[in-house]
């Protein structure tokens, strides 16, 4: 593609600051400027957000062929005003960069909100990076400007649990790793597991309310946190820094070395323990036991999770799915984690039960998660 370099952004992207890897992302971005400014309805877009890793300035990097290539997602928020419908305006621009995006080697996430309801966005930790940590790459340069101003001190805890629970999607995936993988299962393994380590991190600073965007900021307050806060804080920091530590080093030397069996374990026993120290801290509970899990949840979620959970644990999916419809898979899991956490969950529901919980999630491994208790 020979696209103009002629938008700039003096931001870094990548948390190496590697002249080359900033170099490839910006061109990414200018691709996309490039397109954008080709749309007819192109007045209709009031700005483009990178959010994300590249959007806080610490995306990982990886040599490949002689290059350096992005590992990350790129995660765009396209804003648009009322020029044209959202609807109109999402059909265009998807169809206007369907060709840039063959040529960018990594994921491209794109979520269209119109601006009126910025000064109203709830408060989510997407919405708190997307204020604190997020680069306008396209448009209006104040639009960050219209969203509330969010306390770190006062994230709800449930934005938390939100957290640890889409991350908990990859140890529901697999069960277990084998000693010997390809180069890219492995590749995509390591960053899962990162990706598992900085969560348990968030979760603790976001119950001590010491909530950061940026990562730098999150190591330094972690280290901060004392040990006597909980059990795990220790090996926490032990493999949270080993986590970043590979985040700053080249990655592909660290796909070679690293024993991501050992590390899948490490992680495994430590996220539940973040997991259950975080629930004991929302729900009130000192001496939380999975037994009792189930029950403490459906009390404390909103109307909705809480009929989600209510109809799995009486086992009536077919209902409760036929009256709403398609549900979107990460609320399945969240519904249904309590219940396959606990000792009974696997007596309880069969793979046929399964298949209802994760849609198009793998059902068969659902209720195999991390075995009895989960620390099998």
């Amino acid at each position: 593609m020979n696209i103009p370099n002629n938008q700039p952004h003096h931001v870094f992207y990548t948390i190496k600051h590697n002249k080359h890897a900033e170099e490839i992302v910006n061109s990414h971005m200018n691709a996309l400027i490039y397109y954008t400014e080709r749309l007819k309805r192109k007045n209709g877009i009031e700005a483009i957000i990178l959010s994300g890793s590249y959007g806080r300035g610490d995306g990982s990097i990886l040599p490949q062929q002689g290059t350096i290539i992005p590992v990350n997602d790129y995660n765009f928020y396209i804003i648009t005003n009322d020029m044209y419908t959202v609807k109109a305006l999402k059909t265009e621009f998807m169809t206007g960069i369907s060709t840039i995006i063959k040529h960018i080697p990594v994921n491209c996430t794109f979520s269209f909100y119109n601006k009126k309801m910025l000064p109203t966005a709830p408060f989510q930790l997407m919405w708190y990076d997307i204020k604190y940590g997020s680069k306008v790459i396209y448009g209006n340069k104040n639009i960050l400007s219209l969203l509330p101003e969010y306390a770190s001190t006062a994230i709800p805890l449930s934005e938390g649990l939100r957290l640890l629970v889409n991350r908990a999607i990859f140890l529901i995936r697999e069960k277990s790793i084998p000693d010997i993988l390809s180069y890219k299962t492995k590749l995509k393994h390591l960053i899962a597991l990162h990706k598992l380590v900085f969560a348990c991190g968030d979760a603790v600073l976001i119950a001590l309310k010491l909530y950061s965007p940026c990562i730098a900021d999150k190591w330094v307050r972690l280290k901060r946190v004392k040990s006597t806060t909980g059990n795990f804080i220790d090996e926490l920091k032990t493999v949270y820094k080993e986590c970043l530590h590979n985040k700053y080093a080249l990655l592909e030397t660290i796909i070679k070395r690293n024993n991501i069996t050992g590390l899948y374990h490490r992680v495994k026993k430590l996220f539940f323990s973040v997991f259950k120290w975080y629930e004991e801290r929302r729900l009130g509970q000192p001496a939380l036991t999975w037994e009792h899990y189930p029950s403490l949840i459906l009390k404390s979620e909103k109307s909705s999770i809480r009929h989600l959970l209510q109809s799995i644990r009486n086992g009536h999916f077919t209902d409760i799915f036929s009256q709403w419809g398609y549900i979107h898979p990460h609320k399945r899991i969240a519904a249904s984690l309590p219940f396959i956490i606990t000792d009974t969950a696997s007596q309880r529901h069969t793979a046929a039960n399964a298949g209802y919980l994760t849609h198009r999630h793998s059902a068969r491994k659902l209720f195999a998660l991390l075995g009895k208790n989960g620390n099998s």
